[in-house]
């Protein structure tokens, strides 16, 4: 019998490449060794496993209107390959992620579209169905449906305590940490010792940004030359970080990894969660201006709630505070992620042991929770 991911994204947004990759590791650490079958929006990204595309997903990654997209999604070929992927899966895992986004029609439409159909599909067909670490919400659009699909399948890991409270009528949720975080518990953190006086900036735009881009400039601005930019995501036309960034005033911009590998920034200012997380992983300090929940549950995880900032509102001389304050001696910053660490690895081992249940007992299922 095969595990199947599913609702991955794209590998050109390193965020969400990084989270598949933990996705299949934790699998692959609780016992399976064959090929982890993956479900993508953007499959031609993923050339190291095989990946197929989810079918509404086709469509709009093709440029196609939402409503032409969906329409095109039900071709009969499109949903039997899927629906017998899935129906051949002893275990399906949904990768962790933030996708399940109902706040306005528009949202609820694409996040239904694309995301809950491999869900709903999933719990249909598959003998367990689990999420891993999710960020779900708001629920304002269509939240019977949501809670009828989500209650039906046997476990969502909640990586917020917003998360938690929206789907508190809901028995099947437990809170634990972003994949990312876990995995900063896991394999340990440290300063890196050769940084050198650049600061970072991996930003993104935002739908309703209020004061987040002018406080921006205004960081810039007092940095004074030292600010160079990265980029994290290449994805679809809303979620491309390179026409905003350049907006802001950088000439040259470097891909993330290159930012923190060979650019050597002695901290980053991360509007992307997980450039944040990456670069706390590669022993670079990170600040990170949050336009969603998840930032905050990650940051309150790692045992540094100061650093996080609603990218909507921060204020300029707190952040330009912490990052001198960051520049000149981060130990403390990594010792309290280090005192985080227990808690976090023994959430990644429970998540671990869970998964083996389902995925190596012969011929059982596990109960539905």
């Amino acid at each position: 019998m095969n595990v199947v991911l599913t609702n991955a994204y794209s590998r050109a947004n390193v965020g969400d490449g990084l989270l598949v990759d933990l996705s299949c590791s934790l699998i692959r650490a609780a016992g399976y060794d064959e090929n982890i079958l993956r479900v993508s929006f953007d499959p031609a990204s993923f050339d190291d496993s095989p990946t197929n595309g989810a079918p509404a997903a086709i469509g709009l990654a093709r440029g196609q209107r939402i409503r032409e997209a969906l329409t095109a999604s039900v071709a009969p070929g499109q949903l039997t390959r899927l629906r017998h992927l899935v129906g051949e899966a002893r275990t399906t895992v949904a990768v962790g992620g933030g996708y399940l986004r109902f706040g306005y029609p528009s949202e609820a439409f694409k996040a239904t579209a694309v995301h809950l159909s491999q869900i709903d599909l999933a719990r249909r067909s598959s003998d367990a169905v689990v999420l891993l670490p999710q960020s779900i919400g708001p629920l304002r659009v269509g939240r019977r449906r949501v809670l009828r699909t989500l209650a039906d399948v046997d476990r969502i890991y909640a990586r917020d305590d917003r998360t938690v409270d929206e789907l508190s009528g809901l028995h099947n949720v437990v809170r634990c940490p972003d994949l990312a975080v876990m995995e900063v518990a896991r394999t340990g953190t440290r300063s890196r010792t050769d940084w050198s006086d650049r600061v970072g900036f991996l930003a993104r735009p935002l739908h309703r940004p209020r004061a987040y881009e002018a406080g921006l400039r205004t960081l810039l601005s007092a940095l004074e030359g030292r600010a160079a930019a990265g980029i994290q995501s290449t994805a679809g036309t809303k979620n491309d970080d390179r026409a905003f960034t350049a907006n802001l005033g950088f000439d040259k911009t470097y891909p993330a990894k290159t930012l923190i590998d060979e650019v050597r920034p002695a901290v980053i200012v991360s509007t992307r969660l997980h450039g944040a997380l990456q670069a706390i992983l590669s022993g670079v300090p990170a600040i990170h201006l949050s336009y969603e929940r998840k930032g905050f549950g990650a940051y309150h995880d790692l045992g540094i709630d100061e650093y996080v900032h609603n990218a909507r509102s921060f204020d300029t001389a707190e952040v330009l505070q912490q990052i001198d304050s960051l520049s000149g001696d981060p130990s403390q910053y990594f010792e309290r992620i280090r005192e985080s660490g227990n808690a976090n690895l023994a959430q990644w081992q429970t998540i671990r042991d869970y998964l083996t249940g389902l995925i190596t007992t012969p011929d059982q299922v596990a109960p539905r929770s």
